[in-house]
């Protein structure tokens, strides 16, 4: 009989975190900080409720602070998020956000990157890549600058062994292809 009750909780369990996280309502779940959630749902964004589901076996989150060197690591912030427009059938329905945080403490958009998909995010430092290894996202034909080393940290995008690096660079944004060996 104690089995069985441990069973039935178990199960209860389960279903709850599968409710939950199969895209139930944006307010009913929380896969980023709440001043970034806000920050999303004021331009017409939303957190990807399902991150986790969509991804599965991913162990970054949907966010980062402080790619931004030399500041305080609140100051700048990115994250995966969607439109929450139902009616945009694009392709690329996934938006990366670049965020800076202001004098009075709100976050505002600098920069924002349509993507086919989200990954997980964190910092990255690499002191010989330089941004002619990049691209910018304005026009992928298009390499940086030359021995232009990288001054700020990059945000690694990493999912399966795919990663991309995207990098602010005088007000655009670049991104470097990387293959995990």
């Amino acid at each position: 009989m104690k089995t069985k009750l441990i069973y039935l909780m178990l199960f209860s369990i389960l279903i709850n975190f599968c409710l939950v996280s199969a895209g139930d309502s944006p307010e009913k779940c929380l896969v980023m900080p709440p001043s970034l959630v806000e920050l999303a749902e004021r331009n017409g964004f939303e957190q990807i409720c399902d991150f986790y589901t969509l991804l599965p076996g991913v162990l970054e989150p949907p966010f980062v602070f402080g790619y931004i060197k030399g500041e305080t690591t609140e100051y700048s912030a990115a994250f995966w998020c969607r439109k929450n427009d139902i009616k945009d059938t694009s392709k690329e329905k996934y938006y990366l956000v670049f965020a800076t945080r202001g004098f009075w403490g709100k976050y505002s958009i600098e920069d924002t990157v349509s993507w086919s998909y989200p990954a997980g995010l964190s910092l990255t430092k690499d002191s010989l890549l330089t941004l002619d290894n990049f691209h910018f996202i304005s026009d992928l034909n298009v390499h940086g600058p030359i021995d232009v080393k990288l001054e700020d940290y990059g945000i690694k995008s990493y999912y399966e062994g795919h990663a991309k690096v995207f990098y602010r660079h005088e007000g655009k944004t670049l991104v470097n292809f990387q293959l995990d060996p």
